[in-house]
């Protein structure tokens, strides 16, 4: 497994208002409280990466594919497009701004919570990795770690996607496996989220994040992303 690990300076959210009047300012997360939610296909809210901020979301995810030396955002081949690239939609330095000199995370009420950045490679790893590092150098630059065995939290944590799916009940069998697999991940300082957990009905749907949560998983992975945030 690889991992990225960026440090970076984020004194506040780019202002966007010539570009998208009104969507956030400087102060747009002065009231948000962080939670632990993971914002799966980020790329297909409303505004990419805010509308998950908005909510107190801590991290997203990006699907990523290397075309034409291009990284693209998107779940499959045929929704991919020239306007949407890692730069323009989902690469943090695009929408902060950085103008101090210590480690100032990008929600207000808690500046050291990080936010996570999954980077989920879609096309062949060995000629897209590459490409992503390269993208992440402006991040790089302002302190960026990168580590092949372990995992250090930092303001901005990009982190290549490992997950365990299917979960649709959990029994005895699949708990002690979860609490494996989630002592294993913080033996190694990464954060563990579970992919593709039951999502209906939603009494089902909240026992297993309620359950999740318990047994010490560090994200609850959700499309639903208002319902995930009323769990905290």
């Amino acid at each position: 497994m690889v991992t990225f690990l960026a440090l970076v300076t984020l004194a506040n959210l780019v202002d966007l208002s010539s570009q998208r009047p009104g969507v956030l300012d400087e102060i747009f997360t002065q009231n948000i409280v962080p939670k632990a939610v993971h914002s799966h296909n980020n790329y297909w809210c409303e505004v990419v990466l805010l509308t998950a901020l908005s909510y107190g979301v801590a991290s997203v995810e990006a699907d990523m594919w290397f075309v034409g030396r291009t990284l693209y955002i998107g779940h499959e081949m045929a929704a991919l497009a020239p306007a949407r690239t890692f730069d323009s939609l989902q690469n943090p330095k695009s929408r902060f701004t950085v103008n101090q000199t210590s480690i100032d995370g990008v929600f207000d009420t808690t500046s050291t919570t990080p936010l996570q950045l999954f980077v989920d490679m879609k096309t062949d790893g060995s000629s897209t990795l590459p490409f992503v590092i390269s993208a992440l150098q402006p991040l790089r630059e302002l302190g960026t770690c990168v580590s092949n065995v372990t995992c250090t939290i930092r303001v901005i944590t990009v982190v290549r996607t490992v997950g365990w799916s299917g979960i649709n009940a959990i029994n005895d069998t699949a708990l002690t496996t979860i609490q494996t697999y989630v002592a294993d991940a913080h033996t190694l300082g990464i954060r563990a989220r579970f992919w593709d957990t039951r999502g209906w009905p939603m009494f089902a749907r909240e026992n297993i994040w309620k359950t999740l949560t318990e047994n010490g998983a560090d994200f609850l992975n959700a499309d639903d992303l208002e319902a995930a945030a009323t769990m905290f």
